[in-house]
């Protein structure tokens, strides 16, 4: 994939390579022009709940959590508009 940055209307390419391969390119590119000194891309698993003070939600992944959240939500819309 190819990733396009503007920054003071100028624009910049990375290129990224998503693959199962275990090579891959670096996530920084060094550019040092017009006051941009690389372009960094992390690589990083991403986690958005782990902010959440609930410890154990990060062992269900995504398919678990969605789970979950929507058993929650159905228990509440029916308590909210009283449908049993």
């Amino acid at each position: 994939y190819q990733l396009n940055f503007k920054f003071n209307d100028k624009i910049y390419s990375n290129v990224v390579l998503i693959s199962d391969e275990k090579s891959y390119k670096l996530p920084v590119t060094k550019i040092k022009k017009d006051g941009v000194k690389s372009i960094t891309v992390s690589n990083k698993k991403v986690q958005p709940l782990l902010s959440l003070p609930i410890p154990w939600i990060n062992n269900f992944g995504w398919l678990g959590t969605y789970i979950l959240f929507s058993i929650i939500f159905s228990i509440l819309i029916r308590k909210l508009l009283k449908v049993y």
